[in-house]
């Protein structure tokens, strides 16, 4: 169950997301090439990853130079691999 990633972030990727807290994949299309990461509020880690993204600083981290390379979060798919309880 992959969704694709809009090119700007926006409410309706919110919407969207399954579940608050747990382990999440980004994959990049163009690329095959995949980060996952983990956090206890995924609404506010996409968010972050989209500010993130534009940041030149940042962008020599892999996910972000990713995104650079291939045009945008578009050309991306997402997926919640694991629901877990927000312990915090």
């Amino acid at each position: 169950n992959k969704n694709q990633l809009p090119s700007k972030v926006s409410h309706s990727l919110f919407k969207s997301l399954p579940s608050k807290t747990g382990v999440y994949t980004i994959f990049s299309m163009p690329s095959k090439k995949f980060y996952i990461g983990s956090t206890t509020n995924l609404d506010a880690r996409f968010f972050n990853h989209y500010s993130d993204a534009k940041s030149k600083i940042l962008r020599s981290r892999p996910i972000y130079s990713e995104v650079y390379k291939v045009g945008g979060f578009n050309k991306f798919l997402w997926d919640q691999t694991v629901s877990t309880t927000n312990y915090f």
